[in-house]
Parts: structure tokens; C-alpha cells; sequence
């Protein structure tokens, strides 16, 4: 086999002996042959072009504090793009931080006084504090109480154990004092026996046996007293053991009543230390959603905010953007909802920040007139606003009222039917009055080598 050969000398191969118009014409043709193929080919997007501005989608996150109180700081400015939870604007918290210092101290005071009072309910020995008490006098002045009611509680336990000990001493006192009576009693009686026996005999005198009898009565008597004191002796014995416990008891009693109102008073000081804190919180008002602020209605520092007053709005940066344009009423047929669109915003340079996607969401029903009198269609398109921050890093980057363009994609269309587009037109048009205009038209978009056949064909058609 042969040496293959290039393109270059197979053209030469081809146009040897073949004169140079003849080659030109060649050329000429099959260049034209190839721009037809590739014509017919070579699809491109047909675009309707919209102007407009841009709107909101929906309605604006509105930014209010609860209290109100005083400007301190304004961090941010009207069209700054924000991130969620990121710093807005700072109020005055001189009020809120001193309710809270003095709040913190009653719960510190409060806890100390709930150790102290669980300390004399359990009878402990000492005081468990806990650690969270960063003031130390409330663990000196807590733990003085304490010593304190528990000096008092020993006080009235030992007077009380006295005289409970006093009556148990006079108890066996009595009791001793009974037994020897008992005694004595029995010899009374063998004493009045004998004295009987002799005033029997004469021996002794009536007088005498009555002595006896008497002593014998007496001793009686003494005997049933003391039989009478020893129970109620006893019965003091036991109350003064019985106020001991009552004592031990009311104190214990007292301590837990009183643990009861600190535990309340614990709870309602939690609460409103955390309302505090929480409202320290809201002194630097945060935006609640990643977003674009649209309107700063607070722009003075030390300006006095009321309750609930709207501070500012963003357009959350999830919501979409509309750009509300208005079509040639030509263009009608070829929109309808959901076509892709491809935005350009006024306000950045598209070679810079190209295009933003987006789609149509609403065509107008019915044509609307501007304040010429023209009319349009109106064409609401959505673009996603988060294409847009990803793309432009500076504050104010959508604001509403900007201006705003959209290429609308309604299909596809090869090169070479907008080619042939005006020769259709031409030929539905030919025996119009201004069909030589429209050839003239025509003409702008034909290849130079067929003019002359053109023109043959114009003046043809002229004649006839």
C-alpha cells in the first residue's frame, strides 16, 4: 500500500486541470452546502425577553422586641444580607442585668436558708452549703441561725429534762418515804397491841391506847398521801419527757414549714431569674431566619423602642424572589406557566455575575395598560434567592423596586428556519403593497452570490 496522502493534496489532486472559477464555484458550493446542513442542524433557544422589576414572594419576617427599652447599638443597615441568629440591634441593659444581680443574691440567701433548714429537720451536724453559693456571708449569717436554734432547742430540752429528773427524785422520795412509813405503821400496831394487852390487865392506861391508836391513824394517812403523790409524780415525770419530744418535734415542725415557704419562694426567684436572663437575651435582638432587610425602621441611637414595636423586616433568604415583568402582547401564545427563565438584575454587571435561574409562575389572564397606555400581559417569574447571596457578597443585593430582565425559554428553533423566516414571511406577504419593502428585508439575511438571481426574480415578479 501507498503512502496515505494529506487533505490538502487530495484537493489539489481533485481541482487539477479544473480552472480557478470553476474552483471558486466548488469551493463556494460546498461551503454553502455545509452552512445549510449546520443551519438545519443546530438547534438554539427561543427567547422571549421581559422587563420588569423585582417584588417580594411573600410577606417579610417581621423583627420586634417584647419589652421595648433603649437603642444602644444599630449592627446592621437596610439591604444587608444576614445570617440566622446573627446580632441586629443592641438595647440599654442597665435594668435588666441590676433586677438580675439582686435576684441571683435572694436565690443565693434562699438556698443557704434551705441548708440550713433541711440541716435542722435531719437533725445533721453540720450544714451541707451548696456549692453554687458564691456569697459568703449567706454561709456566715446561715450558719449563726443555726447555731443559734439549735442553742435554743438544747436550752429548753435541758430545762425541761431537769425538771423531769426533779420530779423523778421526788418520786422515789415519796416512794422511800412510803416504805418507811409502812414500817413505822407495823410497829404502831404491834406497839397498840401490847399497850392493849396491859391496859387489859391494868397495867397501862386508856390514855396510852389511844396515843396508839392515834399514831396508827396518822400514819395512815401519811401513808394514802404519799400513795396519792407517787402517781401524779409520775405522771410529771412523763409530760417533761413528753415536752422534750414535743420541743424536738415543734423545732423540726417549724423547720420544715419554713422549708416549705423557702422552697416556694426558691421556685418563683428561678423563675424570675430566668425570665431576667431570658430578657437580658432579647436586649440583643436577633434575626430569627437568614434573610435579606428589606426595611429598618429604627435608625437612631438611644431611640426609645415601645413594646412589641416592629423593628425591622427581612425577606427570609429560603423565600423566593418575583420578578414582576411585562411582555409584548405578540409573545402571548408562547408563555405559560412553568417555562424556564434566565434573569438578569439590573444592578449587577452580567458579565460579572451572570444569570440567575428562575421560572414563570403567573401569566396574566387579560392584557393590562401602563401609564402610556400600552398594553402588556403581565409575567410573574420566581428566582431563588439563594443563587443570587451565593454569588453576591455585599450588603443590599435584592432590594424591591430594582430592575430587572428575564429571557423567557419558550422552545427550540434550528438556525436555519430563522434564516428562512423572513422569506416566509415574504412569500405570505407577496402581493401586498409593501412586499418590496419586505424583500428588501429579506435580502439583509441572503448569501451576496445569490442577489443577482434574486433581484431577476424581483423584477419577474414586478413585470407580472
Amino acid at each position: 500500500m501507498g503512502k496515505p496522502r494529506s487533505l490538502f493534496t487530495t484537493l489539489n489532486g481533485l481541482c487539477a486541470g479544473v480552472s480557478p472559477q470553476r474552483a471558486f464555484v466548488l469551493l463556494l458550493l460546498a461551503s454553502s452546502i455545509s452552512v445549510l446542513l449546520w443551519a438545519g442542524l443546530t438547534s438554539v433557544d427561543v427567547i422571549v425577553r421581559t422587563e420588569g422589576q423585582i417584588i417580594p414572594a411573600g410577606k417579610s419576617q417581621i423583627v420586634q422586641h417584647l419589652e421595648g427599652g433603649i437603642v444602644r447599638k444599630i449592627l446592621v443597615q437596610e439591604g444587608q444580607v444576614v445570617a440566622a441568629g446573627q446580632p441586629l440591634m443592641e438595647l440599654s441593659d442597665i435594668q435588666t442585668r441590676s433586677n438580675l444581680g439582686q435576684e441571683q443574691s435572694k436565690l443565693d440567701a434562699l438556698r443557704g436558708r434551705e441548708a440550713r433548714l433541711l440541716a435542722e429537720l435531719n437533725g445533721y451536724s453540720t450544714i451541707v452549703f451548696p456549692k453554687t453559693i458564691s456569697d459568703l456571708t449567706v454561709i456566715r449569717v446561715e450558719t449563726a441561725a443555726w447555731q443559734a436554734r439549735r442553742s435554743q432547742l438544747a436550752e429548753e430540752v435541758r430545762i425541761l429534762q431537769s425538771q423531769g429528773t426533779q420530779k423523778k427524785s421526788e418520786l422515789t422520795e415519796i416512794q422511800s418515804k412510803k416504805q418507811h412509813l409502812i414500817e413505822e405503821l407495823e410497829l404502831a400496831k404491834k406497839q397498840h397491841q401490847v399497850i392493849d394487852g396491859l391496859r387489859r390487865n391494868n397495867a397501862a392506861s386508856e390514855m396510852e391506847v389511844l396515843d396508839t391508836q392515834s399514831r396508827i391513824q396518822r400514819l395512815k394517812s401519811q401513808i394514802a398521801e404519799a400513795t396519792t403523790a407517787a402517781p401524779r409524780l409520775q405522771a410529771a415525770q412523763s409530760e417533761s419527757e413528753s415536752r422534750v419530744n414535743e420541743a424536738v418535734a415543734r423545732f423540726r415542725a417549724e423547720a420544715s414549714s419554713a422549708l416549705t415557704q423557702v422552697r416556694e419562694e426558691l421556685q418563683r426567684s428561678s423563675h424570675e431569674i430566668g425570665t431576667n436572663v431570658d430578657r437580658l437575651n432579647r436586649n440583643v435582638v436577633r434575626t430569627p431566619v437568614a434573610g435579606l432587610i428589606n426595611k429598618l425602621n429604627i435608625t437612631t441611637i438611644g431611640a426609645v423602642v415601645r413594646p412589641s414595636e416592629v423593628l425591622m423586616e427581612i425577606t427570609p433568604s429560603d423565600q423566593r424572589i418575583v420578578i414582576q415583568t411585562r411582555s409584548n402582547p405578540n409573545d402571548r401564545a408562547n408563555l405559560r406557566k412553568g417555562l424556564p427563565a434566565r434573569v438578569r438584575v439590573g444592578a449587577y454587571d452580567y458579565s460579572t455575575y451572570g444569570t440567575f435561574e428562575g421560572h414563570v409562575t403567573e401569566v396574566s389572564s387579560d392584557t393590562l395598560n401602563d401609564e402610556k397606555g400600552n398594553r402588556y400581559y403581565r409575567v410573574n417569574i420566581e428566582v431563588d434567592i439563594s443563587t443570587l447571596l451565593s454569588r453576591v457578597h455585599q450588603p443590599g443585593v435584592l432590594v424591591p423596586g430594582m430592575a430587572a430582565s428575564a429571557d423567557i425559554t419558550v422552545g427550540k428553533r434550528t438556525i436555519l428556519s430563522y434564516i428562512l423566516s423572513p422569506l416566509l414571511k415574504f412569500r405570505d406577504g407577496a402581493f401586498r403593497a409593501d412586499s418590496t419593502a419586505q424583500f428588501k428585508t429579506v435580502c439583509r439575511y441572503i448569501p451576496p452570490c445569490l442577489h443577482n438571481y434574486i433581484s431577476k426574480r424581483e423584477l419577474h415578479v414586478q413585470v407580472s
